[in-house]
Order: C-alpha cells, then structure tokens, then sequence
C-alpha cells in the first residue's frame, strides 16, 4: 500500500474517532504512519516535496491537539517529527 494513502487514511480514521477507549490507539498508529512518511520524505528531499511535508507536519499538529484536547495528554512534539522547515531568507 502506498504509504501517502496509509498515513492519510490513519489521520482521517484517528480524526473522525468518536469512541474515546479506541481514539488513543488510532491517534499512535496515525502519528507512527506520519513519521514513516517523512523518513521517506526525508530520504528523497527537494522541492517538490515541501507540500507533502507541510501536510505531514500540519496533521501532526492536529493529532496532538485532539490528544491534548480529548484524552488530556501531553506530548512534546519533538519527539514526532525530525523534520523542520526551513527558515526563510531574505
């Protein structure tokens, strides 16, 4: 299966979760199948890929946030994503 179509089918299922004894879970493997897709990201990097990262990195927000927000736990985000934009310059 196509890892893009893995980590984004993940995301959706933990986003749209309404039953809080599984929403931990679907959060974890959503979070797992992000991080994979920016090693593979990372391994391949360029300029057509800043959308994909941006994408990988706007989900990770929001996953935390709903963890932060429904299951009350608190994840330091560095421990998710290794990749960082770049600064821009001037």
């Amino acid at each position: 299966m196509n890892k893009n179509i893995l980590w984004r089918d993940l995301y959706a299922a933990a986003m749209l979760e309404l039953d809080h004894a599984k929403l931990g879970k679907r959060i974890q493997e959503a979070l797992a199948a992000i991080q994979c897709a920016v090693d593979e990201q990372l391994e391949v990097r360029d300029s057509r890929n800043a959308e994909e990262m941006q994408a990988l990195t706007d989900a990770t927000h929001n996953l935390m946030t709903l963890q932060r927000v429904e299951l009350s736990i608190v994840v330091p985000p560095t421990g998710y994503l290794r990749w960082r934009p770049k600064e821009a310059t001037s």
